[in-house]
C-alpha cells in the first residue's frame, strides 16, 4: 500500500512509514492530479493539456509517456505497477493507493511549485 498526502507537504510513504517521493517535481504534480481525479483517472488528453499545453500534440503525448516511464522507474521497488497506462487515460492502480487529506488549514501540496 502506498500512501499519499496531498496536505500540507506533498508525500508518497510506503507502508511501513519510508518516504518514497518521486524527486520530480512534475512526476510528483501528475501523481497529485490522478490522486485528486474522479476513480483516480485522468484522460491522456487532459494531463498533456495540463501540464505540456504550449508544445505540439506530437512533443506532449511524447514528455507524458516519458513522465509516466520515469513515474513507474521511481516506484519499481514496490513490486507492482503503481500507475495503469492505457491507450486513452491513465489510472492509479486500483486497491494500491490510499489518499490522505488533512486539515482544511493545511496548504493543498504546500511547497509543490512548477
Amino acid at each position: 500500500m502506498l500512501t499519499v498526502q496531498l496536505s500540507g507537504a506533498f508525500r508518497v510513504a510506503l507502508a511501513s512509514g519510508e518516504d518514497v517521493t518521486p524527486a520530480s517535481k512534475l512526476r510528483c504534480a501528475l501523481l497529485a492530479v490522478l490522486a485528486e481525479a474522479q476513480d483516480h483517472t485522468v484522460s491522456r488528453a487532459r494531463l498533456q493539456e495540463m501540464f505540456w499545453g504550449l508544445a505540439d500534440a506530437k512533443k506532449a503525448s511524447g514528455s507524458l509517456r516519458s513522465a509516466l516511464f520515469q513515474l513507474r522507474r521511481d516506484f519499481e521497488g514496490v513490486g507492482t505497477d503503481v500507475i495503469s497506462p492505457h491507450p486513452n487515460h491513465v489510472s492509479l492502480t486500483d486497491g494500491l493507493w490510499s489518499i490522505e487529506r488533512s486539515d482544511v488549514s493545511d496548504l493543498f501540496l504546500e511547497g509543490l511549485d512548477l
